[in-house]
């Protein structure tokens, strides 16, 4: 599952903003914002992610003066900034990775490379709110933002905005409903479908996920049980590919003493437009993960996860119209590891390393591991900035 904003005068611009939002926090009865919130805003006010959280700051503001709707707390913001190093962008086998290197057919890979250094920034505002009404339990509200720059590969990159809404219905019970876009993604190229030349065009497609989450709190275990509709819009010369899915699982998080472990189940059932080719399929995943302390080093904290998953195709069509679908499974691997530095209650470096392995079977392709398996290793550094 990045195009550069520009703005005219944008020092005046972000002075005025600030001013006004200064101003209009003195005026209210709330407290006024956070330092780090205006440290933020002024050192990102040169990149696009201004335009994401300096109208939310200004909302704040006003949201302060309605009488719908209060905040309870000061707003959280964290940026987490990531360089991440990406060895296999495309997910090529081992075969199409050989004969990219060695230019073999090197019309069927109009890209530079394949590998690739990804910029990550992810900022994300929580901004906690209650009805007027003191019998209504408190909820907050939270926006994420994340953009990937591929530094070599920039028709690579992507951007995904996603918005959330936690109620709590009763002390122990509460309710989340999100909403994510992915506006561009480009899995690869592929042969242009439209075309009776061997031209390879980019695949691109977007997406709309909409989630509902419960949260049960009991003494020592957390049951988090989800249902997702995911809808995804492929551009018109693949557009057989358009899906539609429903995803429900739950994520079970015991607490044991320092140990934070957490187990994930979901089923996801796909429903592909077609008809040839036909990518319907039904798949199983099944992660767990944990995190602790080290002893004696607080301050450090080693996290290792794992997951497994299945998918099954189910297209009806026959082995001479979709050979490469017909009873096709696909099966993947993945493994993290990842560790945490507390420099400061605020700030905390990243360190991470990822591995992902997919084995592919066809009854009717004997040869499709030549080109749908792959290998993918990724390592990552980064910072987080918490107000």
């Amino acid at each position: 599952m990045n195009k550069k904003l520009k703005f005219k005068s944008s020092e005046v611009q972000g002075s005025k903003v600030q001013g006004i939002i200064v101003q209009k926090f003195k005026s209210s009865k709330v407290q006024r914002v956070h330092i780090p919130l205006l440290v933020a805003r002024s050192i990102f006010c040169q990149t696009p992610i201004v335009r994401f959280i300096i109208p939310l700051l200004v909302a704040r503001s006003i949201f302060c003066q309605t009488p719908i709707v209060r905040f309870t707390n000061q707003p959280k913001l964290n940026i987490t900034i990531n360089t991440i190093y990406d060895d296999n962008i495309f997910q090529y086998s081992d075969e199409y990775l050989y004969d990219f290197q060695h230019q073999i057919r090197s019309y069927r890979f109009p890209f530079r490379s394949a590998d690739d250094f990804i910029i990550l920034l992810n900022p994300t505002l929580q901004i906690p709110l209650r009805k007027l009404n003191a019998s209504l339990s408190a909820s907050h509200l939270r926006l994420n933002y994340k953009q990937y720059h591929y530094t070599t590969n920039t028709e690579k990159s992507y951007q995904i905005f996603s918005l959330g809404i936690n109620k709590a219905l009763a002390k122990n019970i509460s309710i989340e409903n999100e909403y994510l876009y992915l506006p561009r993604y480009l899995i690869r190229y592929y042969q242009d479908p439209l075309s009776y030349q061997t031209k390879y065009i980019p695949c691109l497609f977007s997406e709309h996920l909409f989630s509902v989450e419960m949260v049960y709190k009991l003494s020592n275990i957390r049951l988090k049980p989800f249902i997702r509709y995911e809808v995804d819009n492929y551009e018109r010369n693949f557009d057989f590919y358009d899906s539609k899915a429903i995803r429900y699982g739950m994520n079970v998080i015991p607490t044991i003493r320092k140990l934070s472990l957490e187990f994930s189940f979901e089923q996801k059932h796909n429903w592909a437009k077609g008809p040839v080719p036909d990518i319907s399929y039904t798949e199983s995943n099944i992660s767990i993960g944990f995190n602790r302390k080290i002893p004696k080093f607080s301050q450090v904290k080693i996290g290792i996860d794992v997951d497994w998953s299945k998918r099954t195709y189910t297209t009806k069509n026959s082995y001479i119209q979709d050979p490469f679908h017909r009873n096709r499974t696909d099966t993947k691997y993945g493994w993290a590891v990842n560790l945490g530095y507390q420099i400061t209650k605020k700030i905390q470096m990243m360190g991470k390393y990822e591995n992902e392995t997919r084995d592919v079977n066809s009854i009717y392709r004997i040869d499709i591991d030549d080109i749908k398996n792959y290998k993918n290793n990724r390592w990552s550094v980064g910072v987080k900035l918490m107000s």
